[in-house]
């Protein structure tokens, strides 16, 4: 209802386009399209060891963000590298950074620490320098357990 009444309504994908145009009632003319991408230049890796890896998401932890799943799956990932001595000695700087704040918090923390992983998940606060985050990260992981217009 309110997305007909605004003045543009900004989307990330052309499927939720189509979807507000076609089943919403927003007038094409209001809708405005931005993909969501990375500067490569402002954001990249900085050096880190041959035997290092960084997973690491940036994103306020709210329930949509489904940040578990990504804890759960490197629960996996580790534990896996744990009996798999081959894996262990090619990746053991294996770790997960998790940066941001939000309602999900305590129950993330609590997640990685019931799944053994406070050795190797860091949580660390919402922070405006996006430089220093990204330079820790070798890769991102980004997705939404529900879609729609955040």
């Amino acid at each position: 209802m309110t997305d007909r009444m605004a003045h543009a309504v900004l989307v990330n994908c052309e499927f939720v386009r189509q979807h507000l145009q076609n089943n919403e009632g927003v007038p094409a003319a209001r809708i405005r399209l931005c993909y969501n991408g990375v500067d490569l230049e402002e954001f990249h890796a900085g050096p880190t060891p041959r035997d290092s890896l960084t997973i690491g998401v940036v994103c306020a932890l709210r329930p949509e963000k489904d940040i578990g799943t990504l804890i759960e799956a490197f629960a996996r990932i580790d534990a896996f590298a744990r009996i798999n001595a081959f894996a262990r000695i090619r990746r053991p700087g294996l770790r997960l950074l998790i940066v941001g704040g939000g309602s999900m918090l305590g129950q993330l923390r609590a997640q990685a620490e019931t799944r053994g992983l406070a050795g190797n998940c860091t949580f660390v606060p919402t922070t405006a320098d996006r430089r220093r985050v990204a330079a820790r990260h070798r890769h991102f992981r980004s997705t939404l357990a529900i879609g729609g217009v955040l």
